[in-house]
């Protein structure tokens, strides 16, 4: 009968390789905001909040709109995009969406209700400093109070592909 030191020997490499995949494997967080309505009233922000663990990890900030075409005739969403850290840091800044290509043809796929959902990376190797639950606010960037055919708003947090320390 083998000893539990004989045993923890023949284990705890198996451990420690399990916990470096673990720490290697990609990060996703994302989130989705449905308006039934389909009109985005420019007082009425988007917003994320979520408790960030990973101070360290250097991440890409995507917005994603769903948007029905046969209402929203522009090119692209002007955003504007408010971030706020759990030690009071605030930033903000101004991003679109692309919604059509130069040609005119849609950027993004159809979703199962005939939208077209548009994502783009408005920050990429980014950084979220300090732990704790940290607020995206996200508001419609037109000259339009209410801005029809926008039915979903949503942000992914993916880790970057460039590997830096902040």
């Amino acid at each position: 009968m083998k000893t539990a030191n004989e045993i923890m020997k023949k284990i705890l490499p198996l451990m420690v390789v399990c916990a470096m995949l673990a720490s290697c494997a990609k990060f996703h967080y994302s989130e989705i905001k449905s308006d039934n309505v389909g009109v985005w009233n420019s007082f009425e922000p988007k917003v994320f909040e979520f408790d960030w663990k990973k101070p360290e990890m250097c991440v890409d900030l995507s917005i994603t709109v769903g948007v029905d075409t046969a209402v929203y005739h522009d090119d692209t969403m002007p955003l504007i995009v408010k971030l706020a850290s759990p030690d009071g840091e605030s930033r903000q800044f101004q991003t679109q969406v692309i919604v059509r290509d130069r040609d005119g043809g849609l950027h993004g796929e159809a979703d199962k209700n005939g939208h077209i959902v548009c994502t783009e990376i408005v920050r990429p190797h980014m950084f979220f400093n300090t732990k704790g639950v940290h607020r995206i606010e996200i508001k419609q960037g037109t000259s339009k109070y209410d801005l029809p055919g926008v039915h979903t708003v949503g942000i992914s947090i993916d880790k970057s592909n460039l590997e830096y320390k902040n």
